[in-house]
């Protein structure tokens, strides 16, 4: 077996690039594959790579299979308690239909993550936060999204920019705030054109097409 750094690398650069491209289920593939392979040796980083699956899961065609199949795959392995740990399987308790355990773990992940926010980069931040809006605290996490994205603004950081803006779109409208909402969907939609995010452009147009959702006109955003 190769090194647990190197597999997860591996598994984290295909994964990256299959998501790049929109091909959410394909990147979900090699994250499994790699906890599988890692977490009896570096129960650490097999959770960082499930947690990655388990985004994976949640943007792919059928999340309920995703989830349901990326459990299965991981079932009876030994993550020592980490907590990235705790909120991987959260998010596919959630996903695969066990909203009560899902909420539990998720609480309980987004409560460590807001301890150990200075522990982490930017991305890493971007990566772990917002999962607490499957608990309906959507004005909580909008706060929280808007002073990360003040952040990537501040250190120019355009390639995970999109992402927040995304977040934030939804979070707004979940919230009523369509306006804002249409606003920073068209602001994101051009940033994830401009820096090649094919998969968060494709999920901000399909926000845009939702028309109805916005009590404005519509805007005709740059491509």
């Amino acid at each position: 077996m190769s090194s647990p750094p190197a597999v997860t690398r591996l598994a984290s650069v295909r994964a990256a690039l299959e998501h790049r491209q929109g091909h959410a289920e394909s990147a979900r593939l090699p994250l499994v594959e790699a906890v599988s392979e890692v977490t009896a040796h570096r129960p650490a980083m097999g959770a960082w790579l499930l947690f990655e699956s388990a985004a994976m899961a949640w943007d792919a065609p059928d999340p309920v299979a995703a989830a349901r199949g990326t459990r299965a795959r991981v079932a009876g392995l030994d993550f020592a308690v980490h907590p990235v740990h705790r909120g991987a399987a959260g998010v596919l308790d959630t996903l695969a239909g066990d909203p009560v355990n899902g909420a539990a773990a998720i609480r309980d992940f987004a409560g460590y993550v807001v301890r150990t926010r200075h522990e982490r980069g930017l991305i890493d931040q971007v990566r772990l936060h917002g999962w607490d809006m499957l608990l309906g605290e959507y004005r909580t996490v909008h706060n929280k999204a808007v002073a990360l994205e003040r952040e990537c603004r501040t250190e120019g950081a355009v390639g995970v920019l999109p992402r927040v803006l995304l977040r934030l779109t939804r979070l707004r409208l979940f919230l009523g705030r369509h306006r804002d909402a249409y606003t920073t969907a068209v602001e994101g939609l051009e940033i994830a054109c401009d820096t090649g995010r094919h998969h968060l452009a494709t999920m901000l147009s399909g926000v845009l097409r939702l028309r109805g959702a916005f009590g404005v006109s519509r805007v005709r955003a740059r491509r």
